[in-house]
């Protein structure tokens, strides 16, 4: 998840378009109004279905709006704590 925030805000040198490819309007549904996500794109060969772009896609379009949009310190923390993301629920004993 941090590897995907770093491409998409272009905090690595990546660039996001090259390996994602986004939404470039905007739509009144629910995943075409976030515009950080990531379209499912087609592939036919199994080489092509497991590579990173495709594996992450799923997990990155759960991820809320907010959290996003977060600076990376604060996604982190976030992230953590989201469970559709692997990530466990704080304890509230």
């Amino acid at each position: 998840m941090l590897q995907i925030y770093k491409i998409v805000n272009r905090v690595d040198k990546l660039s996001p378009s090259k390996i994602f490819k986004f939404r470039n309007s905007v739509r009144n549904t629910k995943s075409a109004r976030d515009r950080q996500n990531i379209i499912k794109e087609i592939a036919r060969l199994d080489v092509r279905k497991k590579t990173f772009s495709q594996r992450v896609r799923a997990a990155w379009n759960r991820v809320e709006v907010k959290t996003k949009e977060k600076n990376f310190a604060l996604f982190k923390s976030a992230i953590k704590k989201c469970p559709l993301t692997g990530g466990r629920p704080k304890d509230t004993k």
